[in-house]
Formats: structure tokens, C-alpha cells, sequence
């Protein structure tokens, strides 16, 4: 990471070069995953310093990757994360087994609310 960071603040070309082929890269994808499923935002994180992070962010963002794929379809926020390294991923995989058990659409959750608005009411 410390290294990233110096060709970063160095402003190494090569380094530049590599962040533009990257964010082109992302530009498909991104629209693509908009296109399917029309988030709020897109957040952009990973192993980079935060500094490279928020440059992809503004690059990817002036870019605009969603021209001409869904015209009607609202352009969401590009955001960096705010949880660093691997503690997003962590976080997500911990939130999974509350989404399933206590999100209102599941029909897991419906069927206990039921239950025990059954018990409460006595009916």
C-alpha cells in the first residue's frame, strides 16, 4: 500500500497509465451492474490507499458509464468505500444471515411475524 501511494504522489506516468486502462476497464461493468439493478450508488473500494481510491472515484464518475444504456434509468452516486481493506467484505458476509432472517420481503420472516402476531392475539 505504502508503495502505491508514492507512485501515486509521485505522479509516475506508468503508474497513471495503469490507474486510466483500470478505470476504462470498470466503465462496463459498472453500467452493466446499474442497468440490472438500479442501486442508489456504486461504491468503489479495495487494497488501494484511500487517495487512489477517490481518484478511480472521480475519474470513473467524469466518465459517465451510463450514457446511451438505459436512458430513463437514474444515474446512481460513485462513491468511495469508508470501511478499508477486507473489513467490507467481512462486514457483508456477517449481514447476510440478518438479511435473510429479518428482511420484511422474505417469506421466512412474514411466517414468524404471523406466528407470533398468532400467540399474541390468541388466534
Amino acid at each position: 500500500t505504502e508503495e502505491i501511494l508514492a507512485l501515486y504522489s509521485s505522479a509516475d506516468p506508468r503508474f497513471f497509465s495503469f490507474l486510466d486502462q483500470a478505470i476504462a476497464s470498470l466503465q462496463g461493468p459498472v453500467a452493466s451492474a446499474v442497468a440490472l439493478m438500479n442501486p442508489e450508488a456504486v461504491i468503489v473500494g479495495g487494497r488501494f490507499p484511500p487517495a487512489v481510491v477517490r481518484h478511480v472515484v472521480e475519474h470513473l464518475e467524469a466518465s459517465n458509464p451510463y450514457t446511451g444504456n438505459v436512458p430513463d434509468l437514474p444515474q446512481p452516486r460513485i462513491v468511495a468505500a469508508e470501511l478499508a481493506d477486507m473489513e467490507a467484505g467481512l462486514v457483508g458476509a456477517a449481514l447476510i444471515p440478518l438479511h435473510y432472517f429479518f428482511n420484511p420481503e422474505n417469506d421466512l420472516y412474514r411466517t414468524a411475524v404471523e406466528q407470533a402476531e398468532s400467540i399474541a392475539t390468541g388466534t
